[in-house]
């Protein structure tokens, strides 16, 4: 079976559950600042977004480089063409977008690119590093965020669910927080790793977002339940009832930063 970004998102709800996530995260810093942060974006010209959904990360490489930039998506999702192109066109970037599936190799030619960034999507095509490496000029950076493995099993206890249940849990496993440095450092010579803490934390009156949160990650989490579906009646009531007993409830979300130059 081929992975490819968007395989388990429902891209219309992305929006609305990255602002949740804002709402109740406990940094208040935008992870893809602190990911760029220190980078010299201005120096280049072209950007590679792989897995680029909704745009957020194209939108922070925008908001650091120069007018006229172009920064082209690729995602396997068709309708995440125009929130891509908006965010990026507003801030005097260009954009472009290639709906694509991405397996093993990429569609462009070697050191094409000033820098390459995915952003929560490395999970899905981890063999295409690479040729990550391929398509970057001399000079050029690579930067990945990804999830860790211990917060998908906090998620997954406050549910009440075993990890063995959660397609997810084995997703990551091809390129997590724990796992992704080795993979790194065999394609580049430079390998900076930043830790992101943070948690979500909903208070007994958050309980329509705890539960909009739910939602959104359960068919990432078990696969016989569609995008949208409603929360099994069992594990709402779970919830409900930490929230009465416990007055909140914390979800770990620790991520990675992954910054990479001088590929081998």
């Amino acid at each position: 079976m081929l992975l490819s970004v968007g395989v388990y998102e429902a891209p219309a709800e992305h929006g609305a559950v990255s602002d949740l996530i804002r709402r109740h995260s406990t940094n208040p810093r935008d992870i893809r600042e602190v990911a760029l942060e220190g980078v010299d974006v201005t120096a280049g010209r072209r950007f590679l977004d792989l897995g680029c959904g909704f745009g957020f990360m194209a939108e922070a490489l925008a908001r650091k480089a120069k007018r006229g930039a172009e920064i082209l998506g690729v995602d396997v999702n068709a309708s995440n063409r125009r929130p891509l192109i908006g965010r990026i066109d507003a801030l005097g970037c260009c954009g472009r977008f290639v709906c694509r599936e991405l397996v093993g190799e990429l569609p462009f030619a070697s050191r094409e690119f000033d820098g390459v960034v995915a952003s929560y999507a490395l999970y899905f095509f981890p063999r295409i590093v690479p040729d990550i490496a391929r398509v970057l000029a001399p000079g050029g950076f690579f930067i990945t965020l990804t999830h860790s493995e211990a917060s998908m099993a906090s998620l997954l206890e406050v549910l009440g669910l075993p990890e063995g249940d959660s397609p997810q849990a084995r997703l990551l496993h091809g390129f997590s927080a724990e796992t992704g440095g080795p993979q790194l450092r065999r394609v580049f010579r430079s390998v900076e790793e930043t830790d992101y803490r943070n948690a979500l934390a909903f208070q007994a009156d958050g309980i329509a977002d705890l539960l909009a949160y739910v939602r959104f990650k359960l068919p990432l989490i078990r696969r016989e339940i569609p995008p949208g579906a409603p929360v099994p009646a069992s594990i709402e009531r779970r919830l409900r009832r930490m929230l009465a007993d416990e007055g909140r409830i914390v979800i770990r979300k620790d991520d990675r930063i992954f910054r990479c130059w001088d590929a081998r």
